[in-house]
């Protein structure tokens, strides 16, 4: 039974031919199977298609010429391939151009001419390029080679050039060209929404980034509010070097305080000798800097971070955000190392800021307790993968079992009990099964 095919192009017949599944079997194929060479096959079914508007139909016979995959020919176009690549190599161009033209069907063409463009990159005419592109846009070599032009025209100074085939980039080193680009060229306005992304990182920018950072600045475009989220965001990030660094982008008036952070930072529990000058503090930063040094100190002494947040209110200045991941870090370090009050800090955070993490580290606390309803309660929470997990169905069994509810609690361990794994054994032992 044949399969109905549009006329396109050769190539789709031909993909579209090799996909056919209604065909007979390969082994009743297999005498029938030409030795033709693929070009001819491959021009037969062209002549078929074009000579008619109409869908056609594959037998057979077509279909063995097209799926022939002629190892002859491949073989010998690897061979050609690797010669030419020699030959460009040793620049013997003249051998090089008499066989390029004979491999425009082989898979790999467009990287021998990747490697001729590479080797002359200074000297290629523009629509030369643009075809290249044009060509093979969506595949990698296409990336390959722009990276390289880009690179080139960078290194060059031809500003010019580097815009006629810059395409947005995700590499932060072609972004910074790109932005002293546009300032070369007189567009210096549309380089500062670029400069200012590339600002906001808590890493650090490739070299060549500094100029265009630096004509920004002069231009009056770095703001006290962007220098301190970038110093925020390279403490965030563990970059202490960077932060430091930083320091100097801020407004005179805010470097002490910087200073202070960073050292905070570093040692979260010296925070008692500068808490109270930073609760005084009148900066807008203050309120921000406290949370953060106090969700470090959280992971390290949760007893000290808890003392503190007992007697400051500064901190209920920060973002809902910042203030309620302070009070489930501290909540979930209580959990980690068994000490009391964990269930107070949960408590006090609201269903729509707690993380999964903070839920099962919620019931830990409340099966350690045996407050067995705020378990339960803290279950519903959970999300539906974890509900269904092995460890959670055991445990949400048990709980039922403890606030009397036998035979849900039996329902639930007789469905555990079937499956094959440590949570499913103890519900079988549960059981008695």
């Amino acid at each position: 039974m044949g399969t109905k095919i549009e006329h396109k192009t050769g190539v789709r017949v031909v993909i579209a031919l090799l996909t056919v599944v209604c065909v007979p079997s390969a082994s009743a194929l297999v005498p029938e199977i030409s030795h033709r060479p693929y070009s001819e096959a491959i021009h037969d079914t062209e002549k078929s298609v074009s000579a008619s508007d109409n869908p056609i139909h594959t037998t057979p016979d077509m279909l063995a010429r097209v799926v022939d995959f002629e190892h002859e020919k491949l073989a010998s176009q690897r061979e050609r391939f690797l010669e030419a690549e020699k030959a460009l190599q040793k620049r013997q161009l003249t051998k090089f151009r008499r066989i390029l033209p004979t491999l425009v069907d082989y898979p790999l063409y467009p990287y021998l001419r990747y490697q001729d463009i590479q080797r002359r990159i200074g000297k290629v005419h523009t629509k030369e390029l643009k075809q290249f592109f044009a060509d093979y846009e969506s595949q990698p070599v296409a990336r390959l080679l722009r990276g390289k032009l880009l690179r080139h025209y960078a290194r060059k100074g031809q500003w010019k050039r580097f815009l006629t085939f810059y395409t947005p980039q995700k590499n932060a080193r072609l972004q910074c060209y790109y932005s002293y680009a546009l300032i070369r060229t007189g567009q210096a306005e549309a380089a500062y929404p670029v400069i200012e992304q590339l600002w906001q990182t808590g890493k650090s920018q490739p070299r060549n980034c500094d100029r265009v950072f630096k004509h920004w600045k002069a231009a009056g475009k770095l703001t006290p509010e962007l220098a301190w989220k970038r110093f925020e965001l390279a403490l965030k990030n563990g970059r202490r070097t960077l932060a430091r660094y930083l320091v100097r982008s801020l407004p005179p008036g805010d470097r002490k305080l910087a200073r202070t952070w960073l050292k905070l930072h570093r040692q979260p529990e010296r925070l008692a000798g500068y808490q109270s000058r930073l609760v005084k503090s009148s900066h807008a930063m203050a309120p921000k800097i406290l949370n953060n040094v106090v969700k470090r100190l959280a992971r390290r002494q949760p007893q000290q971070a808890a003392d503190i947040l007992h007697r400051t209110e500064m901190l209920s200045h920060v973002s809902a955000e910042d203030h309620y991941d302070l009070l489930q870090v501290l909540a979930i370090s209580l959990s980690r190392k068994h000490l009391p009050g964990a269930e107070k800090w949960f408590s006090q955070i609201p269903e729509e800021y707690i993380s999964n993490l903070g839920r099962e580290w919620r019931i830990r606390v409340a099966l350690r307790e045996s407050q067995w309803q705020t378990a339960l309660n803290a279950m519903n929470g959970l999300s539906q993968d974890q509900q269904e997990s092995d460890r959670w169905s055991y445990w949400r069994a048990r709980v039922l079992e403890e606030l009397d509810l036998k035979t849900t609690a039996n329902t639930h361990f007789t469905a555990l009990a079937k499956r094959r794994s440590y949570y499913g054994f103890l519900a079988a032992d549960r059981i008695g099964d």
